[in-house]
């Protein structure tokens, strides 16, 4: 049986098997830690094109016996092309000066998280855009 490995902080012991998995992104579902007692899980979606209508698109995240989920604002962000990234949401300035609605001017927004699906709101055609989205979530089989 492998030992684990910690790490001594402030009187805390910390596994460096945790601390590695929480650094490494995948598509596929891994546990990251442990939330109040739970196995804590991760995902990241990668979207390669946003919608090219202003509304929103909802995305089935196939993810079994969810519990409760929220979207990792930390790790999702937007990828614009070449070295461009925006982080969630995206608001455009024009909105935020003006006070209009969040579907004008091309923002971005994610919303509608359940335990079957995301959403991913656009103002206006975002198609040349990508997304990269990560979901933590627990789950009722544990």
């Amino acid at each position: 049986m492998k030992q684990k490995k910690n790490i001594k902080i402030d009187e805390t012991n910390i596994d460096l098997e945790t601390v590695v998995n929480n650094c490494v992104y995948s598509s596929k579902e891994k546990i990251v830690g442990e939330w109040f007692g739970k196995p804590l899980y991760s995902k990241t979606f990668y979207v390669s094109a946003l919608s090219n209508t202003a509304g929103g698109t909802n995305y089935n995240h196939n993810i079994a016996n969810v519990d409760k989920i929220w979207l990792d604002l930390s790790s999702s962000f937007l990828d614009k092309g070449g070295y461009e990234f925006s982080p969630l949401c995206f608001i455009h300035p024009e909105l935020i000066a003006n006070g209009f609605s969040i579907n004008q001017y091309g923002s971005i927004t994610v919303d509608g998280l359940t335990s079957t699906n995301f959403r991913i709101n656009v103002g206006q055609d975002r198609s040349d855009w990508s997304a990269y989205i990560t979901l933590k979530y627990t789950k009722t089989t544990d």
